[in-house]
C-alpha cells in the first residue's frame, strides 16, 4: 500500500501545493518540485483507539498514534532566482484522527474520509543544498504537515 500512498503524496505536491506556492507571491511564480521521493520506509501505526460511545451510528472515528521516519528526498527550485534546495529526511510523530462518514449500505460502504492531526505533530527535517533558504523550506514543510 505504501507505493500508492507515495503516488498520492506526489500528486498532492504537484497538483495542489506547487500551484498554491506559485500563486502566493510573484517572486515564487517559477517555483517547482524537481524531485519527490517519499522513500521506502512506510508510516508506522503505534496504537489505535476506536470510539464506540457518543458516536453517531453512521460514522466510525479512529485515533492513530503515528510515526514516520522517512528517508525521503524532496527537491525544489525557483528558476527565476537560480535557487535550489531540498529536504532529505523527515520525521513526523503525532495523533491522527480518521473519521469515516456517512456509512453506506452499498459499495464503497464509506461516503467520505477525513484525516487530520489532533495537535500539531512533532516533526524534524534535514534540509540540504542552500542554507540561505532554510527558513523558506521549514515554513513550507510545516505548511504541508498542517494540511488537513
Amino acid at each position: 500500500m505504501w507505493p500508492f500512498i507515495c503516488q498520492f503524496i506526489e500528486k498532492l505536491f504537484r497538483e495542489t501545493i506547487e500551484p498554491t506556492v506559485r500563486g502566493a507571491n510573484n517572486h515564487l511564480s517559477t517555483f517547482s518540485f524537481t524531485k519527490i521521493d517519499i522513500g521506502n520506509q512506510p508510516l508506522r501505526i503505534n496504537g489505535v483507539k476506536v470510539y464506540t460511545e457518543n458516536v453517531d451510528k453512521r460514522q466510525i472515528i479512529l485515533d492513530l498514534q503515528i510515526s514516520f521516519v522517512g528517508n525521503c528526498e524532496i527537491d525544489l527550485e525557483i528558476k527565476r532566482y537560480f535557487c535550489r534546495a531540498g529536504v532529505k529526511s523527515i520525521q513526523i510523530h503525532g495523533t491522527m484522527r480518521i473519521i469515516m462518514e456517512p456509512l453506506l449500505g452499498d459499495m464503497p460502504l464509506i461516503g467520505a474520509l477525513s484525516l487530520f492531526f489532533l495537535r500539531k505533530p512533532v516533526s524534524k527535517k534535514e534540509i540540504f543544498h542552500s542554507p540561505a533558504y532554510k527558513a523558506l523550506l521549514l515554513y513550507f514543510t510545516e505548511s504541508v504537515i498542517n494540511v488537513g
